[in-house]
């Protein structure tokens, strides 16, 4: 019997608005899910059902109420408790389990764009030419050029930004990816390389979890949906 990558039991997550009197706002409750090597699960759900608090409580950017997220390292412990660990271990999954694709890009100022999408992969031990070679790659699949890799990018468009985020995400072949709105920012065919990408790497056996409003890239790379709408709702299977 195969072993979940992920497992999440039980996840509680609110959020106290202390500009308004400290009114408690639940937003995730009961929410239980695996997640198995080559398998995208795909959140679904109105805007603040909860989708995004999912992906940054599997990163460790949100401390959860109460629940269990178990990541499958294959190493000693081979379950690492998330909500338990500490923040060495969260940093040690994020750089060797774990990517996180946000809608948003979050670089060092003045950082060339080649060297942005290189570091995920150095850290994970890739010698500099290795990793030079491998992002080159996937900044080429993504239609970033070569005159702008020695350019910051802060100097570049909103869906430029997007594809660098994306490169960066996709380039490590993390066993664990987290996708946020990974096509939202795209033309047609930067989509269709996205689409191809997710495709390749769940082949690959990376198990993916996407939040993607894009109902036509959800119909070709989600293997199961959680409709976060329904508190206690079960992943159900999708047929292509």
């Amino acid at each position: 019997m195969r072993s979940p990558f992920l497992k999440v039991s039980g996840l509680y997550k609110s959020f106290t608005m202390h500009h308004r009197g400290g009114i408690v706002l639940p937003v995730l409750q009961n929410v239980s899910f695996d997640l198995f090597a080559g398998e995208c699960l795909s959140l679904v759900g109105p805007s603040g059902s909860g989708k995004s608090t999912v992906a940054r409580c599997i990163y460790g950017n949100y401390r959860v109420d109460a629940g269990e997220i178990l990541i499958r390292t294959g190493g000693d412990p081979d379950l690492v408790s998330l909500p338990n660990a500490h923040p060495y271990q969260i940093r040690q999954l994020r750089e060797n389990f774990i990517g996180y694709v946000s809608q948003f890009l979050r670089a060092i100022p003045r950082t060339p764009t080649l060297d942005v999408v290189m570091e995920p992969l150095l850290r994970r031990g890739l010698d500099k030419n290795s990793a030079s070679q491998h992002a080159r790659v996937v900044l080429r699949r993504l239609g970033i050029w070569e005159r702008l890799w020695s350019l910051p990018p802060a100097t570049f468009s909103g869906g430029e930004q997007q594809r660098i985020n994306l490169a960066r995400g996709f380039a490590p072949a993390y066993p664990i990816l987290v996708l946020d709105e990974p096509t939202a920012s795209l033309d047609k065919p930067n989509r269709n390389t996205v689409i191809e990408l997710i495709q390749e790497a769940l082949a690959a056996g990376t198990a993916v979890i996407e939040i993607c409003h894009d109902e036509e890239v959800r119909a070709v790379t989600a293997t199961r949906s959680l409709d976060l709408a329904r508190k206690n709702d079960t992943p159900r299977e999708l047929t292509h």
